[in-house]
């Protein structure tokens, strides 16, 4: 097997797909604007079910209008507080977007930083992030996300289909979800509009065992498991 193994490195083989695997596991990844959203099992991720050691969404529902501190552990927003009324956009509850609670931030352009704080957390910072844009006067809106070391993962930005100004406000299925995911953690999430307000709901994070690999770690490496075998069936057959 350690023939194999030298044979494979020197040909490249081993080498592409090692590095395949590591690159998938460990590097941090943006998601969306996944549309329409309604529940968090319409993101890529549930953070209330295994394999999150533990898992938080943030409604709203709970907290009194006009709340800027959130209900949900570790984690701070840099601006909005709590809203309700005749032209709010909630998630919940489903097909009544104005009987529930938002956030809300008079400034779209400054947007809003949710930071999350480890020790808080039991010392790891989610590894999976999600926030649902729900309203706001666009026509851009901007989505990033910071890893552990505070290094920028990435920036979406989505100038698609109806927001406030042109007939979005009240309709549920225009909400989009935007996330972000790093084995290594997430420090913070940054989500804007070009102008006028923002209104997010459903803020969601949780943190993914580490002993788990996503999907994508785990294609790779059974990529790389079956390529060894095949090398040794082939290896087999030319000495016999």
């Amino acid at each position: 097997m350690k023939s194999l193994i030298s044979t494979l490195v020197r040909s490249g083989i081993l080498a592409t797909l090692a590095v395949g695997c590591i690159s998938q596991i460990h590097a941090g990844l943006l998601g969306g604007p996944f549309k329409p959203y309604h529940t968090t099992s319409d993101g890529p991720f549930n953070v209330l079910a295994p394999p999150f050691t533990y898992g938080f969404v943030e409604t709203f529902e709970s907290l009194p209008v006009n709340s800027t501190t959130l209900s949900v552990p570790g984690v701070t927003a840099s601006a909005g507080f709590v809203v309700t009324g005749s032209l709010v956009d909630s998630v919940e509850p489903l097909g009544n977007p104005t009987a529930g609670h938002s956030f809300f931030s008079g400034n779209g352009a400054a947007g809003i930083i949710f930071t999350f704080d480890a020790t808080a957390l039991g010392g790891h910072l989610p590894t999976d992030v999600g926030i649902v844009w729900t309203d706001g006067d666009g026509p851009n809106r901007t989505f990033e996300a910071w890893d552990a070391s505070n290094n920028l993962i990435g920036t979406v930005i989505d100038s698609t289909g109806l927001f406030f100004s042109s007939g979005g406000d009240g309709d549920q299925a225009n909400y989009r979800l935007f996330t972000a995911s790093d084995t290594a953690g997430i420090s913070r999430i940054f989500i804007a509009n070009d102008n006028g307000g923002i209104e997010v709901d459903d803020l969601q994070y949780g943190h993914r065992a580490s002993n788990v690999p996503d999907q994508g770690g785990l294609t790779l490496f059974g990529i790389a498991l079956a390529s060894l075998a095949g090398f040794a069936r082939w290896q087999r057959r030319i000495i016999a």
